[in-house]
């Protein structure tokens, strides 16, 4: 059996960080080490670098669809997050997004429970975002990016243009820390064979695609309507078999409309997107 098992010895006795080992695609690992990734190629035990950033990595996002990875650092001289989006097998950037604060952008906004939160916040205000968690929706080739500004906000990116976001949600659920997604692929192609030779527009692709942010035991499931109007159901912690003093601790996708939760007392839960909404 031990003829079957390969080590891979890379800083020796370097302590493992949070999250500094990914996954990109079948056969490579991506290693975060401060600033820089290193990509190991396992069939070929080849290393690539690649080391655009500034500053520590705290992020790293794989699309194997898209064939694009995006990696996040704070630059502290710019006081913006730095977000790089870059080539899986070239290794080079394609192209990047740089976040000081959320509430600059034009863009379409929609605030949930505004009258939970008095402060009005100003366009010009000078406080940094950092960003918590972000998401490839590669069907609608974006980037979906979790901020922890005081609305904690969801921002929907389009990779053909990163100037500014395409909507912008304001949760004010300020315990959400992550992003996961689900998407209706059978729906999708309907639309696609319906759509033969024409674009089909991004607000209408919306309605295939949900939302799940969770953070520590809390747990919201969101969905769009076709005319962007967000639908909200919240079921944790109050949902009857997640409790608050059980944390959260993973989601997984299994088919379109199926998901499960996992807590840290043991149990995994699942889920049906319509019969939670």
């Amino acid at each position: 059996m031990s003829n079957f098992i390969k080590t891979i010895s890379i800083f020796g006795s370097n302590k493992d960080i949070k999250n500094n080992i990914h996954l990109l695609g079948e056969k490579k690992l991506a290693y975060i080490h401060d600033n820089i990734v290193y990509i190991i190629n396992i069939e070929k035990n080849d290393i690539y670098i690649y080391d655009i950033h500034s500053s520590p990595v705290y992020i790293l996002r794989h699309s194997k669809l898209l064939n694009l990875s995006v990696t996040c650092n704070f630059n502290n001289y710019a006081q913006a997050n730095y977000i790089s989006i870059w080539d899986t097998y070239q290794y080079k950037e394609q192209d990047h997004i740089e976040i000081k604060n959320i509430f600059s952008y034009d863009c379409a906004y929609h605030i949930f429970n505004e009258c939970e939160k008095k402060r009005n916040i100003q366009q010009n205000e000078e406080k940094h975002n950092y960003i918590l968690d972000i998401c490839f929706v590669e069907e609608l080739k974006c980037l979906l990016i979790l901020t922890d500004d005081p609305y904690t906000s969801m921002s929907l990116w389009s990779l053909t243009n990163t100037t500014k976001p395409y909507l912008c949600i304001h949760t004010n659920k300020n315990q959400l820390t992550n992003l996961s997604i689900l998407f209706n692929y059978n729906n999708y192609k309907n639309k696609k064979s319906l759509h033969i030779n024409k674009s089909i527009h991004l607000d209408e692709l919306l309605e295939d695609l949900t939302i799940l942010t969770y953070g520590s035991s809390e747990f919201y499931i969101w969905s769009f309507s076709f005319y962007l109007e967000v639908r909200i159901n919240y079921f944790s912690p109050i949902y009857d078999n997640l409790c608050p003093c059980y944390i959260i601790t993973c989601i997984y996708h299994i088919c379109d409309d199926l998901f499960y939760v996992s807590t840290s007392n043991g149990k995994i839960y699942l889920f049906d997107k319509y019969i939670v909404i």
